[in-house]
């Protein structure tokens, strides 16, 4: 199974310290597309649309491919595994979304079973998008699915695959949000810019984990995680930092205990 993202330089960080340290199946084929710095990457600003073609078209490769995938934006955070959760929702449907609110399909958090009708239509989603026929891609999914004239069987991916927009649909402001208990993936969608969207991953993370972590750059570790996270020396790894919630990770090792308390806690 393949979980395909995609960033420009803007949008690294969340990548980096957010997206795959959060990864917790260790047999899924992960896929990085890196593509230009075309927009300020905030919502429909300057060429937010160039950027959404070039996803549709990552998509539609997959959909042409032989391996069921899931996209995902790299504003995503992951808290339990996904394999199964995404191979149950894949038996009943073609393809299935995040809920984004009020019935939406969410173009950010999805994943679908690779087929020609499923191809067809990231295709068609391109073509609407690129005659200016609709307003981005994710308004160009939903109206060709919601339409009923795809022979495209969709649905929803658990509620656990949460965002506070399937419940407000509205834009965050700061105010306090209550994740679901059993949350999976956190989408830190319906704000606005990168520095915002930290915000929310962090607010979202400390409800989760009840405020019992701390970052750590993997290079500054002794772990040996370039089978899980790569070789890169920008990763973060998620550190939760002990039971009573004050201890702090100054040291550049990790201890044989510690190590132990974020595996216990699905960190490593």
């Amino acid at each position: 199974m393949i979980l395909q993202t995609f960033y420009s330089k803007s949008h690294k960080i969340l990548l980096d310290k957010y997206f795959i340290p959060s990864i917790r199946d260790k047999n899924l084929n992960l896929i990085t597309d890196e593509i230009p710095q075309e927009c300020s990457g905030v919502y429909m600003r300057d060429n937010w649309n160039s950027s959404m073609l070039r996803k549709l078209e990552f998509c539609r490769n997959l959909a042409e491919g032989n391996e069921a995938f899931i996209h995902s934006d790299c504003d995503i955070q992951f808290f339990k595994p996904i394999k199964d959760d995404v191979e149950n929702t894949l038996k009943e449907c073609d393809i299935a979304f995040q809920h984004d609110g009020q019935g939406h399909l969410c173009a950010g958090l999805f994943c679908a079973n690779p087929s020609p009708k499923i191809a067809e239509l990231f295709q068609l989603a391109i073509d609407m998008v690129k005659s200016k026929s609709t307003q981005h891609d994710q308004h160009a999914l939903n109206l060709i699915l919601r339409s009923g004239k795809s022979g495209i069987k969709y649905g929803y991916m658990p509620k656990t695959w949460w965002t506070h927009g399937s419940e407000s649909f509205d834009i965050w402001r700061g105010e306090e949000l209550n994740p679901p208990k059993d949350i999976v993936a956190h989408h830190a969608n319906w704000v606005g810019g990168v520095e915002n969207k930290i915000k929310l991953l962090e607010h979202v993370m400390e409800k989760v984990y009840n405020g019992k972590y701390t970052w750590v750059k993997k290079n500054a570790t002794t772990c040996c995680l370039d089978s899980v996270y790569g070789k890169s020396e920008d990763t973060f790894l998620l550190m939760p930092i002990g039971k009573d919630g004050r201890e702090i990770l100054k040291s550049s090792k990790l201890t044989k205990e510690v190590i132990e308390e974020c595996t216990k806690r699905g960190a490593m």
